[in-house]
């Protein structure tokens, strides 16, 4: 329903989604070291939101979840 931001839950085997979150947050310049994930990255006027084995913003436990909305 909000035309400025999108999300998407990534489910799947502990294995794919551990390394989906590697794979992301590397392409940030970041190293995952395995733990919670709680990340918010600025790109080309926009924020991208990681959330994994965190109960920020919900429990994230068994899905990573991937938000991108327009910043103002």
């Amino acid at each position: 329903g909000n035309k400025r931001a999108y999300a998407v839950d990534l489910g799947g085997s502990v294995r794919n989604m551990d390394n989906a979150a590697s794979h992301l947050l590397a392409k940030f310049g970041e190293k995952w070291n395995g733990g919670e994930v709680v990340r918010n990255f600025d790109v080309n006027g926009y924020r991208v939101q990681i959330l994994y084995r965190t109960n920020v913003g919900g429990p994230h436990w068994d899905h990573l979840h991937l938000g991108v909305r327009k910043v103002e």
